[in-house]
């Protein structure tokens, strides 16, 4: 007889991989501290990064009070480096956040399945002391962007694409369903919850069935409308919209073309960059505006801006690595840039040179619903 393993896939005959099951718990636990900590850790970097934009603006509108033009350019230049700075944090923190929710989602779903391995969960695994998340920054062990870049590894790792599905289960009962939908429908709707776990309920809501999927559109309609949520939370709504596919997909890549259209540039760049994952017709204009943005081609762009858009143009294209990677290293090399600019630059050429997807031909798998 074959009986259905909800860890493992198959197992034969009435033996429950035990060992498997616990090495499953052991792994998830351990991801999930990483994930916590990498959130953690981010949130105190924006906190910190926002009190230092504060002092520059500040520390701006006193030399122009003054009139002092001397010290004004690199004022406002360490304010821009700390605008982006800020944004990277943001967008890591949000990152960091909807990968633990997803992974405590599968944690609370296996301690649900197999109670037994409750006494192997050590809650205190989970702790972090706040004075350790920025020791190394503070000691000079590292910097902003470094521990950024850092950052930016340790969330891919965490968020690898999963092992093809094993066979299903037998469904749930439709009563299980309907609880677990009217659950993740509240969340869904309620305003007073963060984007990240709001994003994270309709992502998990769309995968119980098509029958739902108008209801959750229903939801990031909403979100995408109020105005309360940033433009991290919108661009995670319209990956969810588009992973719901179909005309919810045609959906977002029409949002997501607007967006790359107007506002911006920044914010432009992050929509081309979502754009360019979807199986659409309109991600070649997405990937040709990435481009445009990393060669320069386009008004009143900066060191970091192209940068990141070259970094999105290699994410959608990596087999332009060659092409991409010349355009970064002549950004590395540029003397009308501040140091920090093409140090950026120049470890984005070490990442792409060194990273197997520049040497595979094929092209990244994209969401086609």
């Amino acid at each position: 007889m074959v009986v259905r393993n909800e860890v493992s896939g198959i197992a034969h005959g009435h033996v429950v991989q035990a060992e498997r099951i616990d090495n499953v718990v052991f792994v998830l636990q351990g991801e999930l501290a990483v994930g916590q900590r990498a959130e953690l850790t981010m949130t105190a970097l924006v906190a910190r990064l926002r009190a230092a934009l504060m002092r520059s603006i500040t520390l701006i509108a006193a030399l122009r009070r003054e009139n002092d033009e001397a010290r004004l350019p690199a004022a406002e230049s360490a304010r821009d480096r700390t605008e982006d700075q800020l944004r990277r944090a943001r967008l890591e923190r949000e990152r960091a956040a909807e990968i633990t929710a997803e992974l405590m989602v599968k944690f609370a779903e296996l301690l649900a399945k197999h109670p037994e391995l409750a006494d192997r969960v050590d809650p205190g695994d989970f702790a972090t002391d706040p004075d350790e998340l920025l020791a190394d920054l503070d000691a000079g062990l590292t910097d902003v962007d470094r521990l950024l870049d850092v950052q930016s590894r340790v969330l891919t790792r965490l968020a690898v694409p999963p092992a093809p599905p094993a066979p299903l289960a037998p469904p749930a009962p439709l009563d299980e369903d309907r609880d677990e939908a009217e659950r993740l429908l509240a969340i869904l709707d309620d305003r007073d919850i963060s984007a990240t776990h709001r994003n994270a309920a309709a992502r998990r809501l769309g995968r119980l069935g098509a029958e739902y999927h108008d209801r959750v559109a229903a939801g990031l309609r909403a979100m995408l409308a109020d105005p309360l949520v940033d433009e991290v939370g919108d661009l995670a709504a319209l990956g969810v919209l588009a992973g719901l596919g179909g005309t919810f997909r045609a959906e977002a890549a029409t949002v997501l073309v607007r967006r790359t259209r107007d506002g911006n540039l920044t914010d432009r760049i992050q929509s081309a960059r979502r754009l360019s994952r979807l199986e659409v017709p309109e991600r070649h204009a997405a990937v040709e505006f990435l481009r445009r943005v990393a060669t320069g081609a386009v008004k009143e762009v900066d060191g970091f801006q192209q940068r990141d858009a070259a970094r999105a143009w290699w994410e959608a294209e990596p087999g332009e690595a060659k092409a991409i990677l010349a355009v970064v290293q002549a950004l590395g090399e540029r003397a009308d840039l501040m140091e920090f600019e093409r140090d950026g630059a120049r470890k984005l050429a070490d990442e792409i040179r060194t990273d197997p997807r520049s040497h595979h031909r094929g092209r990244p798998q994209r969401v086609s619903g």
